[in-house]
């Protein structure tokens, strides 16, 4: 059986999480503790509707490399913190960039608001999030890569 590969890039302010939430997805596994990543990429083999699939994850990308890996990308994952306000007003920059390397109509995307765990700190609303979402055409979910709360969702991006 054919795998077909599809490269998924993580993107958001620096300390979201993104590592750890694509490092939680892939291995299943929380990391506890910060530890700031200059670049790095996950694999992780998934079965969706009978396909046999490798996603590859790119995550914090330098910025002399971006545009290539996203004019590469198959899909997009933008992380924010719901603790840190600027990493969700970031995110439209994100978007921008997205949209200038990719020059395409339909671009598969997920937003995640990471760290639901600490919801006596949030600062991002929900409703806040859901209007950033409509506004961008696709799904968005909160998660926590601490507890693995949502991690599964990772799952539906959708991509060609």
């Amino acid at each position: 059986m054919m795998i077909q590969e599809h490269k998924i890039v993580v993107l958001g302010c620096v300390g979201t999480g993104k590592c750890k939430l694509i490092t939680n997805y892939v291995q299943g596994v929380s990391i506890e503790g910060y530890d700031s990543t200059i670049e790095d990429s996950y694999r992780k083999q998934v079965i969706i509707d009978g396909q046999n699939l490798s996603w590859i994850f790119w995550t914090q990308l330098g910025r002399d490399i971006l545009d290539q890996y996203m004019r590469a990308g198959h899909g997009f994952i933008l992380v924010y913190s719901i603790t840190e306000y600027d990493s969700f007003e970031g995110l439209m920059s994100y978007w921008k960039a997205i949209l200038r390397a990719k020059d395409v109509g339909e671009i598969p995307l997920i937003l995640v608001g990471n760290n639901c765990h600490l919801e006596s700190e949030r600062v991002v609303k929900k409703e806040q999030a859901a209007n950033l979402a409509w506004e961008l055409n696709c799904p968005y979910f909160e998660a926590s890569a601490k507890t693995s709360e949502n991690i599964s969702k990772v799952r539906f991006l959708n991509v060609d």
